[in-house]
């Protein structure tokens, strides 16, 4: 994510997007596994594209994920 630069005017740095620190991806990180297991003991399972965004978006903006 880019941001004025400090005192500078027209300059601008990065600065890095935290998809960890808001409510949804916490949400998300802490119950999504759960869901996909009592879905899984169910004999049920989300859509394959449905299942590809959700992890996607739980690596996105990650270092470790590149």
């Amino acid at each position: 994510m880019l941001s004025p630069g400090k005192g500078a005017l027209g300059h601008v740095t990065y600065e890095r997007h935290r998809p960890e620190q808001t409510l949804l991806y916490q949400l998300l990180e802490k119950h999504y596994p759960a869901l996909v297991e009592q879905l899984e003991v169910q004999g049920k399972n989300l859509a394959t594209h449905v299942h590809r965004e959700f992890e996607a978006y739980l690596k996105c903006g990650r270092l470790e994920h590149g």
